[in-house]
């Protein structure tokens, strides 16, 4: 049951992370993604992993895919969390497909 909640508080971590809001994420939130990852047993860094890469890079958003994207980026960077780059490779069909992700242009910004 403690698994339970300790996956849902995670999820819901990351979805406040990477939000559709167009504001930048901050870095103390992602600096606590990290350290819930390298606190985590494997099984949960891979939970985490798998989230990230089908879930939130799933969304159609494209401030969720590049917040998404910025997310991982800082957490595999990171020397201790090679556990977490591991997962997030076995995922790498989902981050290829962001290479030739299109949407059309905001109405507001132009890009």
């Amino acid at each position: 049951m403690a698994n339970f909640f300790g996956s849902l508080a995670r999820k819901s971590q990351i979805d406040g992370l990477t939000s559709p809001k167009d504001e930048p994420c901050p870095v103390y939130a992602l600096q606590e993604l990290v350290d819930v990852v390298r606190k985590a047993d494997s099984r949960a860094v891979h939970d985490v992993a798998r989230y990230l890469c089908t879930s939130r890079l799933s969304n159609k958003s494209l401030v969720v895919k590049t917040k998404t994207l910025r997310a991982i980026k800082y957490v595999a960077s990171k020397g201790e969390c090679g556990e977490f780059r591991m997962a997030v490779q076995q995922h790498s069909g989902a981050l290829r497909e962001c290479v030739n992700f299109s949407c059309p242009a905001d109405p507001m910004k132009g890009s």
